[in-house]
């Protein structure tokens, strides 16, 4: 099944200039483009290989204004301080997150962070995720979700009865598994137009995080869109994509 693709209407906002960090992804730029020269959605392809390039826009339209907005961390963040510590330490090491700086930049601002169950089967439960509460809204200051328009970014994943439909269709003898990719979100860097948005403060130190997020509205769409242009392109196997080296448009960590 091909993917419909429209990119999302143009909205002019005005960017604060933040920190300039790198742009840190596997996925390799020029040999995307070769990849995805041939591809029939031009549009499609050329969103996966600008956002190889430049990072991938999370379109976010909140006016933050002249200040800097600074929300306090969840109760659940201070209630496990080494999980975010060990989450922060990881990033900071893979060049997803950055800092510290001295400051969150005028116009900027610092969600919430806190930690929630990876599984919600497990008891006792031992293993938590870090998430960046997107949808954290206070007073009149909308979130962050909230001016992310759901039309441009709605999602409808393949159910169960999908599935088992096209097990019947290829017959006896097919296989069926079920990948997961490590640090999904994260192998792709957020465009600086989104950087805004993504300080981070802890332990009183101040962080910017230039990678997809999984509180983010836009995240899961960018991300399908997104593998869904290197496996189009190499025709390689899931299973490389979460890490084998096929050397042809991604280069694992």
């Amino acid at each position: 099944m091909g993917i419909q693709f429209q990119p999302p209407a143009a909205t002019a906002v005005t960017v604060t200039p933040t920190p300039a960090i790198p742009l840190t992804s596997p996925l390799r730029p020029e040999a995307l483009k070769g990849m995805l020269a041939l591809h029939p959605n031009r549009l499609f392809a050329q969103y996966v290989v600008d956002g190889a390039t430049h990072g991938f826009h999370i379109d976010a339209k909140l006016s933050i204004g002249d200040e800097s907005i600074i929300y306090d961390n969840l109760p659940s963040a201070a209630a496990r301080p080494q999980v975010i510590r060990e989450w922060l330490s990881k990033e900071l090491q893979a060049k997803r997150i950055h800092g510290p700086f001295p400051e969150v930049p005028f116009g900027c601002m610092a969600n919430p962070i806190g930690t929630v169950p990876k599984s919600k089967r497990e008891f006792p439960i031992t293993k938590f995720r870090t998430i960046n509460h997107f949808s954290y809204a206070y007073g009149n200051t909308p979130s962050v979700n909230d001016s992310i328009d759901p039309a441009d970014h709605s999602l409808t994943y393949m159910s169960f009865l999908d599935l088992a439909a096209a097990a019947r269709r290829m017959g006896p003898g097919c296989f069926v598994a079920k990948v997961d990719i490590a640090n999904a979100f994260r192998n792709l860097a957020t465009h600086p137009s989104a950087h805004r948005y993504g300080f981070l403060v802890i332990d009183g130190k101040v962080y910017l995080d230039g990678a997809i997020n999984f509180g983010c509205r836009a995240s899961p769409k960018v991300f399908r869109l997104g593998r869904r242009g290197h496996q189009l392109g190499s025709a390689t196997p899931l299973r490389r994509l979460a890490g084998g080296r096929d050397g042809r448009g991604y280069a694992p960590a």
